[in-house]
């Protein structure tokens, strides 16, 4: 059922039962449902990805923000500890 076949960055396992259905098909025949169902589903994906790079891109300004909050807490801690009268 399975063989293993080398390429050029090691060694890949490859169904035998899908080569031999790719391989039983004409050169000129194109499984056409086929196709389009990996259209669809790589429209999916990208819009997906679209959807992903939206958060991305605000959890990096919310990761910014933070830093930054977080450098005042820090100035201000410093400021407060500088600005005490020894006792």
């Amino acid at each position: 059922m399975f063989s293993a076949a080398a390429n050029g960055s090691g060694w890949v396992t490859v169904n035998s039962t899908t080569t031999q259905q790719f391989g039983s098909r004409s050169s000129g025949s194109v499984d056409v449902h086929s196709v389009q169902d990996k259209e669809q589903r790589i429209l999916r994906l990208q819009e997906e990805l679209r959807r992903l790079s939206l958060y991305e891109a605000e959890c990096e300004r919310k990761d910014q923000l933070v830093q930054t909050l977080r450098d005042e807490i820090g100035d201000l801690h410093v400021s407060r500890c500088l600005t005490r009268e020894p006792k």
